[in-house]
């Protein structure tokens, strides 16, 4: 306790510890690093400072205001001093370096410091022997080069005098021993070995004094400095490997492993090697290679570019043209540079058409029109032609590029010579360089479109190059759509072509919906030159859409000349309706179907009804709509009608036209006008019952009665005629016409009418004639408010003429006899049994003779039977046709003429022939 009153902060020596394993050490055999440990009590007093002595030299231990643990220490603190005991005075460079403390006995005291600047000493010092091996330090001062790759520090470069690394041994002696030699071992190992076993392979050092060097694993210096020299003029051993076959990476250690003399020659190794720690140093990484050419085959200058997805390489052929896209380069290929890496190529272009410019040999010089061409930006563009190509260039280009590899470097400045005679030019094929893109013009469609074709058209040019010259031409062509946020999916990718100029993409594959396409056009140089053109559409293959609603079914027009009807429905489409049009059509075929499927329906005259334009300029049309219908001029009772709707969308195709347009047809409902007013048919034979046409046989009559349909307001009169009256004829006709009257008394009062078939004869010269024949009764009405009305009826004449075949063709004189079967055909039917009138069969006789030829007999059933001149021939009810026959033999007479046998009936027929063949020898 000091005079004040206030207790003294004290401190005492505890005791030394192993730094690393904390395990106590024997004051009396003292190395390397210890801790002293220390008993810090402050009491009264703040503790600023904490220091060591060695004898009488101080050394500092803790003692900052910024130190926690003085500034709060508050009773006692145990603290940790580190005393180096094996430190030297100043730094390695190749010389004996004196210990700081040579071994003996010395003194291991402590003092504190407080806020107040007093001290306060151990008040008992610790007595310490140091017992410190002596060793060999190792330091490599590196050159001006090096570089962090992979995170470990590569050391290399040229040679020159700024960039020469240096290996020091400096060795350290604790009893004094004084060191006259020194040797070094150098060993290259596999990276991360940490036995250090040799592989094959060591340092390169210049000899001291000398600008040579030889490759040793032992080196042996007379007297200090004891300095190895690095140079990468004998670099070969001295490199990292970097995926060499037998080893991933490759480093080198220094090691003090060889003899230690004193300058009277004895061996003193044994004094520096106690602690092993102290026999290596390392490892170090070292590139002092240059790159290589020709590796696993010819170097070459190749193009280089980097495209999305790495780089791509391509040899460059003569003819070949290049451009400037895709970060394009001039590279070398078939190099190796098993160091850092980091090929630097120095690379000249000059004209192909300079002989000089394709020596094999580099003997004579590279005629460079461009220097150090890194990119082929920096290279104009120029035509491909080489000296074997043609005319020289008269637009004041090059007649076409070729480019040499002058000089390779790595990333340390580790240089190849490629200037020796001995090493072939590595150099390119001709080529030129094109960097004009396709020009994709003239799209079509030009605009955002509705499109419902299957393809988008363009134009595509190459230009010319700035020398006025024809590009490299268009290569590969590609339609893309914009799908998944991208461009490049593969799945997006349609079907382009280009021909003669003219470009298309085929957009078929597309479903309805909105899409973004673009054609990219490529030229023929490497990397391509891209020409882009994108169009926006909405893809529409589909027609409006049709819901019907409500039609007005069955319309009674009464006594009225017009009626109003209504209909209504729903039209729905993706895009804008464009067109929607209503009419009435004629339903004349078939009810079940209306317009364009059925060819016999037929819009009704302008003059009768209007159409009605819909649209609205919308996605969806709901409508009801009215129209007013005129009788027709011919009047009629019932007409079957029916509403047709036309559609058609915006949809247009490449060229904007609406030729493109998607259009539907619908039926839009059936509907019927019964207009009250018309004529009547009735069928005399049926009790009145209505009739549609008429059927009478040749010669026959038949009647039926007209009557009107409603009450007329006068008198009218009913028109008769026939169209075909050599067919039919009216009966009681005036000029072929017969007049009908009708009053408002006795118009539901059917008036006769009466018509008869003509017989015609049937004969071999106009068979037509035994066929059925068609006319058409008509009838035209005036007066009354029927002017205007008229109906029709159809008639047939059925024909009862027969028409006779043979199945021979022709028979010869003399010949036995032939069997002919002779067929009789009627036009109609005979009717049947059941028919009414009741049906009977039919018999009929044929016969036949000879003309211009010897006779003809015949037997009813084979040569022997009796002769017959007929045949009979019947036909049943409900029958069209019959048969017979007989056998003909023809008698050989002198004539040597041909002639014919022909068959005929009584009445109207139609005979057949059978030629007759003379077998006379005319000669």
């Amino acid at each position: 306790m000091g005079q004040s009153g206030i207790r003294q902060a004290t401190v005492a020596i505890f005791g030394l510890e192993d730094v690393t394993t904390g395990a106590n050490v024997n004051p009396t055999n003292v190395s390397r690093d210890i801790n002293v440990v220390l008993d810090v009590q402050s009491h009264d007093e703040t503790i600023t400072g904490i220091a060591l002595t060695l004898n009488d030299e101080t050394i500092q231990c803790r003692g900052t205001s910024a130190d926690a643990d003085l500034a709060g220490a508050a009773g006692q603190l145990e603290v940790k001093c580190l005393l180096q005991t094996a430190t030297v005075d100043g730094e390695c460079m190749g010389m004996q370096m004196p210990p700081k403390y040579a071994n003996g006995d010395y003194n291991v005291g402590a003092f504190i410091t407080t806020d107040e600047g007093k001290t306060r000493n151990v008040t008992a010092t610790q007595p310490v022997t140091l017992k410190n091996s002596g060793f060999v330090d190792i330091v490599h001062a590196a050159g001006a080069t090096s570089g962090v790759v992979k995170g470990q520090t590569f050391y290399g470069g040229p040679t020159d005098d700024e960039n020469t690394n240096l290996i020091h041994a400096c060795p350290v002696a604790y009893d004094g021993t004084v060191v006259g030699t020194l040797q070094l071992t150098a060993k290259q190992i596999e990276t991360g070995d940490e036995e250090g076993t040799a592989l094959d392979g060591a340092a390169s050092f210049r000899t001291s004094g000398s600008a040579t060097a030889s490759r040793i694993r032992t080196r042996k210096d007379d007297e200090a400095p004891f300095t190895w020299t690095l140079l990468s003029g004998y670099n070969w051993w001295v490199e990292d490997v970097a995926g060499s076959t037998s080893v991933t990476n490759t480093e080198h250690w220094f090691i003090n492993d060889g003899a230690i003399l004193d300058p009277d020659g004895r061996d003193v190794g044994a004094k520096f090697r106690t602690d092993n720690e102290n026999g290596m140093k390392g490892p170090f990484w070292f590139d002092f290679s240059a790159p290589r050419v020709n590796v696993d085959g010819d170097s070459e200058v190749y193009l280089r570019y980097h495209p999305s997805g790495g780089w791509n390489t391509a040899e460059i052929d003569d003819g070949d043209y290049i451009s400037s896209g895709s970060s394009a380069n001039l590279w070398v290929s078939m190099t190796e540079e098993r160091g850092v890496g980091g090929l630097d190529p120095t690379i000249a272009v000059g004209d192909c058409s300079i002989t000089a410019n394709h020596d094999n040999k580099s003997s004579t010089a590279f005629d460079a029109a461009y220097e150090d061409v890194r990119n082929v930006s920096d290279l104009p563009e120029d035509d491909a032609v080489g000296p074997a190509g043609g005319d020289i260039s008269d637009d004041g280009g090059l007649e076409c590029y070729i480019a040499e590899l002058q000089a390779l470097e790595d990333a340390f400045g580790n240089a190849r010579n490629i200037g020796s005679s001995s090493l072939d030019r590595i150099q390119s094929g001709n080529f030129g360089v094109d960097k004009t893109a396709p020009e994709v013009s003239d799209l079509e469609p030009d605009g955002s479109v509705v499109l419902s074709v299957n393809t988008v058209m363009f134009e595509a040019e190459d230009p010319d190059l700035e020398t006025d010259e024809d590009g490299s031409g268009i290569g590969d062509v590609d339609g893309q759509r914009y799908c998944s946020g991208s461009w490049w999916r593969s799945n997006c990718t349609l079907p382009a072509e280009v021909t003669d100029g003219d470009g298309s993409i085929t957009v078929g594959g597309l479903d309805d919906g909105s899409y973004d396409v673009r054609a990219l056009v490529e030229d023929n140089a490497t990397p391509a030159n891209t020409g882009v053109a994108s169009y926006s559409f909405t893809r529409d293959t589909k027609a409006p859409t049709f819901t019907a609603g409500s039609g007005p079914g069955a319309v009674s027009a009464g006594s009225s000349d017009r009626v109003t009807v209504t209909v209504s429905g729903s039209i729905r489409d993706a895009n804008v309706i464009d067109e929607a049009l209503l009419s009435v059509y004629a339903n004349n075929g078939s009810t079940a179907v209306c317009a364009g499927e059925d060819p016999a329906d037929k819009e009704l005259d302008k003059s009768r009804v209007g159409r009605k334009d819909i649209e609205n300029d919308s996605k969806r049309i709901d409508f009801e709509e009215s129209f007013t219908i005129k009788r027709p001029t011919a009047g009629g009772a019932v007409e079957d009608l029916c509403f047709v709707l036309e559609v058609k969308d915006v949809a247009v195709d490449a060229t904007g036209d609406d030729d493109g347009a998607n259009t539907a047809q619908y039926a839009a409902g059936n509907f019927t006008i019964n207009w009250g007013v018309g004529l009547t048919f009735a069928d005399a034979a049926s009790a009145g019952d209505a009739v549609s046409s008429l059927t009478m046989a040749e010669g026959a009559t038949s009647e039926y009665f007209v009557a009107l349909a409603a009450e007329p307001a006068a008198d009218v009169t009913v028109t008769v005629s026939v169209d075909g009256s050599d067919k039919i004829t009216l009966t009681g006709a005036t000029d072929g016409e017969v007049e009908l009257t009708f009053t408002t008394e006795n118009w539901e009062t059917g008036q006769s009418v009466t018509v008869t078939g003509a017989d015609e004869a049937a004969n071999a010269d106009d068979p037509e004639d035994g066929a059925n024949e068609t006319a058409t009764i008509k009838h035209s009405a005036s007066g009354g408010g029927y002017s205007g009305i008229s109906g029709s009826l159809p008639a047939t004449v059925t024909d009862d003429d027969p028409t006779i075949s043979v199945d021979v063709e022709e028979l010869t004189e003399g010949e036995d006899a032939k069997k002919v079967t002779i067929t009789v055909n009627l036009a109609n039917k005979i009717p049947a049994a059941d028919a009414t009138p009741p049906g009977s069969p039919r018999t009929i006789t044929v016969t036949w003779a000879a003309e211009d030829a010897a006779e003809a007999t015949a037997t009813a059933e084979d040569a022997d039977d009796a002769a017959v001149t007929e045949v009979e021939i019947e036909i049943a009810a409900g029958s069209d046709s019959g048969t017979g026959s007989a056998y003909f033999t023809v008698t050989d007479d002198d004539n040597d003429d041909d002639g014919e046998l022909e068959f005929t009936t009584s009445g109207n027929h139609v005979p057949a022939t059978i030629k007759i063949v003379d077998d006379d020898d005319d000669s």
